[in-house]
């Protein structure tokens, strides 16, 4: 079938914007694009992760098959991390879950945190204190489990919206997290915080299109327009050269996003190591063993024809499956002057 018959027949069946569909199939092939909108007609599989700083791991394992949950080991996240495959109540009204004991999300997000988690590990014994900035933090799933590694070094975490706030202090207060710092504003325009020069790590998972998590708002098939993709590329580049402003020397940026569109992900790096002081770094397998990274894709490397910088083949992306969702991520580390 050519490619303009499939288009036709693919956002037909599945209601879909065509453009959406022409897209995908330019950048992904029909194979995968066909792979793509099946899964997203799925729910993806939920996963928990355990607090192990409240309750230990085979604890909390027990009293959750004690309610009828089935757990599954997670096949990304090898550290206390398990899918839900079965649960007969909803993980957020059992009492394990209110009182801190785990936090539900989809298992792609963690990978930034786990690779933050091991680099912070390795740096440790070098310093006394070391500062982590996460730069669009709500709902805070992500800065309670950096939290959780880095205790008790603090976690810097900005949110410009405030109804947004109300989630990522509510899961940081559920989870007793006491070395997150919470702060209302504009990542872009980060000001200066007293007796913190730079920052050794900084977390930018940027808002994006979410065509990586379409099942979560069916209406991104059809409503998310090419502005809108040119919108969040020039708040992705903003986004991006804040976080090299205030990155300390050979400190490391986990840039990310849910989205499977280039202009969002390996645009934004291309232009970030030609106009920043950062540069793309490999993520190499072996030095992180909490991360299954069989199931980790590369990026593409030439986009319209255009090849893009070779660095950028170190970023990874995460197609959408049933289990789950689509997800970009690129380690950055900041040039010493």
């Amino acid at each position: 079938m050519d490619n303009h018959k499939l288009v036709k027949k693919l956002a037909r069946k599945y209601n879909y914007k065509e453009n959406v569909i022409k897209r995908w199939l330019s950048f992904y092939g029909s194979k995968k694009t066909i792979e793509i909108v099946q899964a997203n007609e799925k729910n993806a599989i939920p996963s928990l992760r355990v607090n192990t700083r409240l309750i230990e791991e085979d604890m909390l394992l027990k009293r959750l098959k004690n309610y009828g949950f089935k757990l599954k080991k997670s096949q990304l996240i090898k550290e206390n991390c398990y899918n839900i495959k079965k649960t007969p109540i909803h993980p957020s009204s059992t009492p394990e879950y209110l009182l801190g004991y785990f936090t539900t999300f989809s298992e792609s997000s963690l990978v930034p945190v786990d690779i933050i988690g091991e680099h912070f590990k390795k740096l440790k014994d070098k310093h006394s204190q070391m500062y982590v900035l996460d730069m669009a933090a709500a709902p805070g799933v992500k800065s309670i489990y950096l939290a959780q590694k880095i205790y008790p070094n603090v976690i810097f975490a900005i949110e410009r919206r405030w109804d947004r706030i109300k989630a990522l202090y509510g899961n940081t207060a559920r989870t007793k997290h006491n070395n997150i710092l919470i702060f209302h504003g504009d990542a872009r325009d980060i000001k200066d915080i007293d007796g913190i020069p730079k920052f050794h790590f900084i977390l930018l998972d940027a808002p994006c299109t979410g065509s990586g998590v379409i099942r979560k708002d069916e209406t991104r098939k059809w409503k998310t327009t090419s502005r809108d993709i040119q919108f969040l590329h020039r708040l992705q580049k903003e986004l991006i050269a804040s976080a090299a402003n205030h990155l300390a020397d050979d400190g490391i940026l986990l840039y990310c996003t849910c989205s499977l569109e280039p202009e969002e992900n390996e645009l934004v790096i291309n232009w970030a190591v030609k106009n920043t002081d950062l540069q793309a770094r490999p993520l190499i397998p072996q030095e992180y063993p909490t991360i299954n990274f069989n199931i980790l894709q590369p990026p593409l490397k030439k986009i319209n024809e255009k090849w893009l910088h070779k660095s950028v083949r170190h970023a990874r992306r995460i197609f959408p499956t049933p289990e789950r969702d689509g997800f970009f991520i690129c380690k950055l580390q900041k040039r010493v002057k």
